[in-house]
């Protein structure tokens, strides 16, 4: 059995095979549902129920990232399934991305939370704009900054020369991105 949240901007085109005898009971109703509101660090978000559904052996998993602009800073490559647990995305094992077909593939036995989330990514260096998986950091006058940016964690670390006016730091969201910003200091 195969269940297809769709293609395009909007459901990222997530589909779902499921083994013959895999699902114990064949009456339930399998949904999948892109998230509107994406949880911290991820490109694209499904919701796959019924919440909790267990399967005898591994379903597989497809999203198709073909369909939409990765945001600034987000590598293709680095793309990875994962399930949405405790407030953090824990990357699916077997997670492989197929960069030709823009696929990215994975297995589970049960349904939960799932998205598309990039490796942890860093930009450092002198200059006043850092990117890194779709959060951009400027600077109002040339420093030496780090900025890490994971789908669990970020964070921004700036070191400036001696200057008559401290300069200032605003942080954006890259566009079709959801990551929360880094708390940004006001001035280094």
């Amino acid at each position: 059995m195969t269940l297809d949240g769709g293609t395009g901007p909007a459901s990222a085109g997530l589909a779902l095979t499921i083994p013959d005898g895999a699902l114990a009971d064949s009456n339930v109703t399998l949904t999948i549902e892109a998230l509107s509101t994406l949880p911290r660090g991820a490109v694209r978000a499904w919701e796959l129920g019924p919440d909790g559904t267990q399967f005898t052996e591994p379903v597989v998993l497809e999203a198709d990232y073909s369909h939409f602009d990765l945001p600034p800073g987000v590598d293709a490559d680095s793309l990875r399934l994962a399930v949405y647990v405790d407030e953090r995305w824990v990357p699916l094992a077997d997670s492989a991305n197929d960069l030709d077909r823009k696929i990215v593939r994975a297995t589970t036995t049960h349904f939960s939370t799932y998205g598309l989330v990039p490796d942890p990514k860093e930009a450092s260096g002198f200059g006043a704009t850092w990117e890194a998986n779709g959060v951009v950091v400027n600077a109002s006058s040339p420093m030496f900054g780090e900025l890490f940016v994971s789908p669990v964690d970020r964070g921004l670390k700036v070191t400036h020369l001696a200057q008559p006016r401290s300069p200032t730091l605003s942080c954006g969201i890259a566009e079709r991105s959801r990551f929360s910003p880094p708390p940004v200091p006001r001035v280094c």
